[in-house]
């Protein structure tokens, strides 16, 4: 099986109706992998959001397409979640393949800071649920969201804040973990949150840093 960006993402423990987006690929370690979010592919056995173990549960995820007629596994290589980041890099299993090129818009170029005074910046996604366009409108400096075992929101800091254009909305829930590009197709972050007006971007360099890899 080829995966690509905009297939979806779960736990093996999870039914497939609660899922995120494979947003694409990158390097780590010299190899090339999967990335997504990491409260897609969530599960209790990691006994912990902030200090999760992988190396005493289950780390099996499930790569399936919208149609839900083809699918294949993935191991968890890496998590992190904390106040700017919410990642998992995965590690497709034998006998499959990473295409990196992203569906009708092709290769990356590479990934982009956007500044906070910036005009005028379209973006767009292709997710699990939405192909959408959408503008940037500045930097959100604390957004936060409830998720499975957590009695309190937890909340990322200085998210990439994006409008939709032409449509009701730029994400959607199932759409987290998909990479947003400009029209020059570099990286501008990955969709983590959002609510009833925008999406929240994670911004590319940050989680290329704190997660140690280089976007394809």
């Amino acid at each position: 099986m080829i995966v690509q960006a905009g297939m979806r993402v779960t736990h093996e423990s999870s039914p497939t109706t609660f899922f995120g987006t494979i947003g694409g690929a990158a390097t780590y370690k010299r190899q090339l992998i999967l990335v997504t979010c990491f409260h897609c592919v969530y599960d209790t056995s990691f006994k912990s959001w902030t200090k999760p173990q992988l190396a005493d549960h289950n780390n099996t995820v499930k790569i399936f397409n919208k149609a839900n007629d083809a699918e294949t596994t993935g191991i968890i290589e890496k998590v992190l979640r904390d106040d700017r980041v919410d990642f998992a890099l995965i590690k497709i299993s034998a006998g499959n393949a990473i295409d990196s090129v992203i569906a009708d818009w092709g290769n990356i170029n590479g990934i982009r800071s956007i500044e906070p005074g910036e005009q005028d910046v379209w973006v767009r996604m292709v997710g699990g649920v939405n192909k959408s366009f959408g503008k940037y409108e500045g930097i959100k400096p604390e957004f936060g969201a409830f998720y499975d075992d957590e009695a309190s929101p937890h909340f990322l800091t200085n998210l990439i804040k994006v409008r939709p254009v032409g449509q009701l909305s730029f994400s959607e829930k199932g759409d987290s973990g998909s990479l947003v590009l400009d029209l020059d197709n570099n990286i501008v972050g990955a969709v983590v949150m959002g609510d009833d007006q925008f999406s929240y971007i994670m911004p590319a360099r940050i989680l290329e840093s704190r997660l140690e890899i280089k976007f394809k």
